[in-house]
């Protein structure tokens, strides 16, 4: 599932939910800092982040759930950390 939320001023954030196998973190990481994201492992939850000039990534893998939220010029406060609040519990 992908949610989008944008602004009249052409801000978007696009957030994309999967399931996935519930290995899938160690891959993950090893995938995501070969293309140069940052990653810590906090509470069962991989997260990793990447900003370029076209907007900020943020990759977020616990058990059998990734999360990905990309923005371009916008990102809500606390944003990742209401989504975990629903999701990881």
């Amino acid at each position: 599932r992908t949610c989008t939320w944008t602004t009249s001023a052409g801000q978007a954030v696009v957030t994309t939910f999967a399931t996935v196998s519930a290995d899938a973190a160690g891959m993950a990481e090893a995938s995501l800092r070969g293309q140069g994201f940052a990653c810590a492992t906090t509470e069962g939850t991989l997260e990793c982040s990447s900003t370029t000039d076209a907007g900020t990534e943020h990759q977020a893998v616990h058990g059998p759930l990734w999360v990905t939220t990309v923005s371009s010029a916008w990102y809500p406060e606390d944003y990742d950390h209401r989504i975990a609040i629903h999701l990881w519990q």
